[in-house]
């Protein structure tokens, strides 16, 4: 009877301790579970996410960006799918993450460093036009190298997208995330 009691806590703790410690707030029902299939995705993102902010929490219906710990989706921002709109987010929270004092390595030194050598320096970016932004162009060659039908495809929609899936891999790696 004991060992069956052990048997029965240890898989208790187990399956705990396994749980990803993130909430999903607002939204109906299809849309949390939206959230909850991209999260599950990338469980690679979310771990190094929760290795900063152990309980990190998605906001349904609040707009559309990362901070802190926290990020807010809409369904509608910007024409994006709605998955693909909580990936885009994901991958902010991953450069926060990386970005963090105390966290996990820079990411964002390395990226701006990065895109430095691919020779789009600080004379190409414009840190108020999204399609122009280093951060956003971060969000957006994660996203699609990760989450998108086409994994990095050469489908660049802005200036500053040029990554593969097999270049964002290697950045990501060369970063301490994947």
């Amino acid at each position: 009877m004991k060992r069956l009691i052990l048997i029965t806590v240890a898989v208790f703790l187990l399956m705990a301790g396994s749980a990803s410690a993130y909430t999903i707030q607002g939204g109906d029902a299809a849309h949390r579970g939206a959230v909850a299939s991209v999260l599950n995705s990338q469980p690679w993102a979310v771990k190094y996410i929760e290795s900063v902010w152990p309980n990190f929490y998605v906001r349904i219906n609040y707009g559309g960006h990362a901070w802190n710990g926290y990020m807010d989706v809409n369904q509608s921002l910007w024409g994006m799918a709605f998955t693909q709109l909580v990936s885009h987010e994901l991958m902010h929270m991953v450069q926060l993450a990386g970005d963090a004092p105390g966290g996990p390595p820079s990411i964002g030194d390395k990226w701006l460093a990065s895109m430095t050598a691919s020779g789009y320096g600080p004379n190409t970016w414009d840190w108020w036009n999204p399609w122009r932004n280093p951060w956003e162009a971060f969000a957006e060659n994660a996203r699609r190298a990760f989450y998108s039908p086409y994994y990095g495809a050469a489908q660049p929609q802005t200036q500053l997208d040029w990554y593969s899936r097999a270049e964002m891999t290697e950045f990501m790696r060369s970063v301490g995330v994947l």
